[in-house]
């Protein structure tokens, strides 16, 4: 590579430090007359931003705003699922939750029994499952969340 585009004495424009998780970009000595080229033409007429930009604003930040703040929690949930989807014998892409009829009313119900066992049962543990009932709780709550929402979504479609 020419060592006006592979040196850095002047200044970067873009970083490439090992785990910086971007890509590593070409530095440019800005102290030196660079070369004609189609990349040099590019980066000298063209404005460089100093950080990337994400329209994201206003999106549910589902990692640091799930994830990140109930992580233990989610993972119980998963494992909950794939002990779901084992004794009924289903792929997860399957979805069979979402099938199951009168399902927001039925898992409102099973949310209500689980939430009454945490309640009596001093361990909290479902004899069936060995997961605490407040795993099954959440599980519930979300099935019945994901109903709801796919009903409303439904409705908005009209």
């Amino acid at each position: 590579m020419d060592k006006d585009v592979s040196e850095n004495t002047g200044g970067s424009l873009g970083q490439n430090q090992a785990g910086d998780g971007g890509y590593p970009m070409a530095e440019v000595n800005l102290y030196r007359p660079l070369q004609s080229s189609v990349f040099v033409d590019f980066l000298v007429n063209k404005p460089m931003l100093p950080t990337g930009v994400k329209a994201d604003t206003g999106k549910a930040p589902v990692v640091y705003g799930a994830l990140h703040y109930f992580p233990r929690a989610i993972e119980a949930v998963a494992a909950l699922s794939a002990y779901g989807a084992k004794k009924y014998s289903l792929r997860y892409d399957e979805r069979n939750f979402a099938f199951v009829d009168n399902g927001i009313q039925r898992y409102t119900d099973a949310l209500g029994r689980h939430l009454g066992r945490e309640i009596i049962d001093q361990r909290g543990i479902d004899p069936e499952s060995n997961f605490m009932h407040a795993v099954h709780v959440a599980w519930n709550a979300l099935a019945r969340l994901e109903l709801m929402l796919d009903e409303q979504a439904k409705q908005e479609s009209k």
